[in-house]
Parts: structure tokens; sequence; C-alpha cells
């Protein structure tokens, strides 16, 4: 029997009921860790490093003391160690080794920031501390852009904590942290250090040439007196 168009019955069946293949494929893709390094100016900064286990962190940077020995380990002579030359030898240290395990499972992308953010290479870090800004915040969140969400895994920090520019590193920290993207920070500073902020400057808004004016300066200190 013949439909009006022609088409014979059965055939239409036959393309109603025919068994159709599906395939499914499922396969675990490999993300993106981030290693940002700070390469401001205050990264060239050479702390005294007097503390104890400030001088035992400076000798498993540098490869003096062995990674696993911990902080109990007898430490190296005081001396002045710039942060630069801290976060320099924990990317040369082979027995620290920071990324070799990573790589294993992630894909590792390597920036350094100041201003502004661009790539470099672990394999030969050229870290040079000529920016006079520290825009840790803008950083944070322009590695998110340029990853992508679905792609970052984590972002592992190496600076000094100096951030004077651009937006707040908790508020980047917290967009990424609602995306569930961990951020592991390496100090290159020291713990105790002096330092003196400028929180503000009083001044009239008008005054005379060459006449005298008033001026308070306000300063916040730690570690100073």
């Amino acid at each position: 029997e013949s439909t009006p168009s022609g088409t014979p019955v059965a055939f239409n069946a036959a393309i109603v009921i025919r068994p159709v293949l599906s395939l499914k494929i499922e396969r675990e893709a490999r993300r993106t860790v981030v290693a940002l390094l700070d390469s401001s100016s205050s990264m060239g900064i050479a702390d005294p490093r007097e503390n104890p286990d400030d001088r035992v962190r400076a000798g498993i940077a540098k490869g003096e003391i062995a990674p696993d020995a911990g902080l109990g380990e007898a430490p190296p002579p005081a001396e002045a160690v710039s942060r630069r030359d801290i976060a320099a030898g924990i990317l040369a240290n082979k027995e620290l080794a920071l990324f070799d395990k990573i790589q294993e499972k992630a894909d590792v992308a390597a920036y350094k920031f100041g201003e502004g953010i661009e790539g470099f290479s672990l394999e030969a870090p050229e870290i040079e501390t000529d920016s006079p800004a520290t825009a840790l915040g803008d950083a944070l969140r322009e590695v998110l852009r340029r990853r992508g969400a679905e792609d970052l895994a984590a972002i592992f920090l190496i600076t000094d904590g100096a951030h004077n520019e651009g937006s707040s590193p908790l508020s980047a920290a917290a967009s990424l942290r609602d995306r569930g993207i961990p951020i592991f920070a390496y100090g290159t500073g020291v713990t105790g250090s002096k330092d003196i902020t400028v929180t503000g400057i009083r001044m009239p808004d008008v005054a005379l040439a060459e006449d005298g004016v008033a001026v308070s300066v306000l300063v916040d200190g730690r570690g100073v007196r």
C-alpha cells in the first residue's frame, strides 16, 4: 500500500523506529596552575633577616638547607638577602622542585607583575625589579581574565605583599575564591619587618608665594618607635 505521495508505509515506519547508536566519551581535562611572580621595585629590597626563622627560610631558598629540614634547622649567619634573590632561589632550587609534581597533573603558566602582567619562562626566569607599582589585585584579576575560570586551577603567588596601586587584593582573592580557585602565597619578605606608611597630609589649599605654611603628615608605623 502506498501513501498519497507514493512513499511506501513500511519505509516510513523503518525511518521512525531505526536503531540509534549513542557514544559518550569522557576524559579529565588538564587545567592550569599559574605561577604569579612579583617583579616590582620593592622586591629589590635587601632585608637584614636577623630573625632565625627568616634566615632558615632564606637558606632553603638558596639551596643551603634541605627543604624538608624545617625551621628547627640551625640558621645560617645573618645577612641581607634581597626579596628578588629569594624568589629566584625558590624557582631555581632543584630540591624544592616547586612545579615538578604539579606538572604531572596540570599545565603550568608563569606571569610576572608590577603595574601590569607579562609571561616569563620558569626555565630561565629573569626577575627585573623596575616597576614602581605593585598592582596585586589587578594582576590577580587579569590572570583570571586571561585563563578563564574553567581552565584556572590555582594561583601560586610569589610576592612581598607590598601592594600599592589598583584594585584591592582582598576583593580579587574573594572573587577567585567564589569560583573555587585557591591562591597559595609564598612570602619573600621577613617576619616583624619595620615599615612606615604615610596615611595623610594636611596643609592649606591656598598659600602665598614664599610664605611659610604648616604641614601635618600622618604616618602609620610598624616595628618602629
